[in-house]
């Protein structure tokens, strides 16, 4: 059974469920945030690149740590630089003032999904799923998540743009269940307009922040 809650985008997002996963890191002191101190220490250079030369990080959207020593990641594809690349590029893409949300130009869906450990290294590539984000001129993968209330541990990845949601064994291996139209917003019970977020509940319904364009929370059952 599916019940719909619709409500302002706000609440839809004060109702999700958080996880906050402590990871080591070497203290470097507070770090000052558009909202006071952050609780957090920053580790510079902490995620080491794997991208091939000419292409950089296509932006981080989706980050769950599921244990210190397996971190989740979904980015919006590699980003394609230009030749020469400017003597000014850090690593990153924003360095030379390319935005990676809006130069869909530059995107290539490559390495969408993949998994590092504690010390920053890639432990993971779920290229076999990069095709799932291929297409898009959107945002595309959003947020990842895994249900702490799932014994098999199972991967939830929301693809805004699409307006889908994915879940995956938890090796990466099989994509169990797809939910929602590919390219076909809706507001009925099987379709969702731009989801942004799933949380999970103890008896094992599953909430859906659904969305951009619905503005209402979805609880699907176990």
């Amino acid at each position: 059974m599916i019940q719909i809650s619709r409500t302002v985008a706000a609440s839809a997002l004060l109702m999700l469920v958080g996880q906050v996963s402590t990871l080591g890191a070497q203290s470097t002191g507070p770090i000052e945030g558009p909202v006071g101190p952050s609780p957090y220490n920053i580790i510079s250079g902490w995620h080491k690149p794997f991208a091939e030369e000419g292409f950089a990080f296509g932006g981080s959207s989706g980050v769950f740590a599921e244990s210190p020593n397996r971190i989740f990641v979904a980015q919006r594809g590699e980003t394609r630089l230009p030749d020469p690349i400017p003597a000014e590029f850090s690593g990153f893409a924003g360095s030379i003032g390319i935005n990676v949300l809006f130069a869909t130009d530059l995107r290539v869906w490559e390495h969408c999904l993949y998994t590092l450990d504690g010390d920053g290294n890639v432990r993971e590539m779920w290229d076999q799923w990069d095709h799932l984000c291929e297409g898009s001129d959107g945002p595309g993968p959003h947020r990842l998540r895994i249900n702490p209330y799932d014994p098999e541990r199972r991967v939830w990845l929301v693809n805004e743009t699409f307006h889908q949601i994915y879940v995956f064994s938890n090796d990466g291996s099989e994509l169990l269940k797809t939910l929602g139209e590919k390219n076909v917003p809706g507001d009925d019970e099987t379709h969702f307009g731009r989801p942004q977020d799933v949380a999970f509940l103890p008896d094992g319904r599953i909430l859906v922040a659904d969305g951009l364009d619905n503005h209402r929370v979805i609880i699907l059952d176990a």
